[in-house]
């Protein structure tokens, strides 16, 4: 179980078909782990090895801390940045955290990388994803679980099959399983507008905070536990979720 309810978020998503000349509009439900769940879960699921959470910090701030960059300047840094992107992910402007960390028997951090790809930020506008506004964030976010499915891997096969089990009670809805491939958390915004700015050592934004998911005239609506339309859903067993504050 989840130490705080925030740590897992349901959220509504609507489809509409054609059937016998009528639409046919079905809702469905899908939990969303944050990226703090995933933590929460592998400090329950490894206490024995479980030594906090991972530092985060954009590439290029990363590689300026790495004793072989000592004294070379930020173009050249930034030009080791995009061959790592390129090499990673065949992209070399796309956004990228470093997430740094070790568990209490490891001698040495383990430094992982989230990339979100100027691909997938075409396939969050198609989508009206939250991944859109937030592409850094993105990054971040998918630095932190990756970082966990490696330090952590007695976490690893629970965190895949609770994905595979909400991802399959989607239902088939493309909005619903696109949202979940996103590693979406509840972040804030950022004051600049992030898909425009220039990558770099600009430090600052990602911090975590409250947001909405995404407005009204997006495919994706804030969740509630118990949608007000009719349709196919699951909700949050009120039961589970009191037992789990209680320990």
């Amino acid at each position: 179980p989840l130490i705080q309810p925030a740590e897992a978020v349901p959220v509504t998503f609507k489809s509409r078909k054609k059937k016998d000349g009528e639409w046919e509009e079905k809702v469905t439900v899908s939990m969303i782990i944050t990226d703090d769940g995933w933590l929460s879960m592998a400090a329950r699921g490894s206490k024995e090895e479980w030594n906090g959470p991972p530092r985060t910090m954009r590439l290029e701030e990363y590689l300026t801390t790495l004793k072989e960059n000592e004294g070379k300047t930020r173009e050249e840094i930034l030009d080791i940045a995009r061959e790592i992107k390129k090499s990673e992910c065949k992209d070399e402007e796309a956004w990228c955290y470093a997430a740094i960390g070790r568990s209490k028997t490891m001698t040495e951090d383990t430094v992982v990388y989230g990339f979100f790809t100027h691909k997938d930020l075409s396939k969050a506008e198609a989508g009206h994803l939250p991944a859109f506004d937030t592409p850094g964030n993105q990054a971040r976010v998918r630095a932190r679980k990756k970082f966990v499915r490696e330090v952590y891997p007695d976490c690893r096969q629970r965190m895949i099959d609770m994905s595979r089990e909400w991802y399959e009670r989607s239902e088939g809805i493309k909005a619903a399983q696109e949202f979940i491939d996103t590693e979406y958390q509840l972040l804030s915004m950022p004051e600049a507008d992030e898909k425009t700015a220039e990558p770099g050592l600009k430090l600052g934004e990602g911090e975590v905070g409250k947001t909405a998911l995404a407005s009204s005239e997006t495919k994706t609506q804030k969740g509630s536990a118990q949608p007000m339309d009719e349709g196919e859903t699951f909700t949050i067993d009120p039961t589970w979720l009191n037992e789990s504050l209680k320990e």
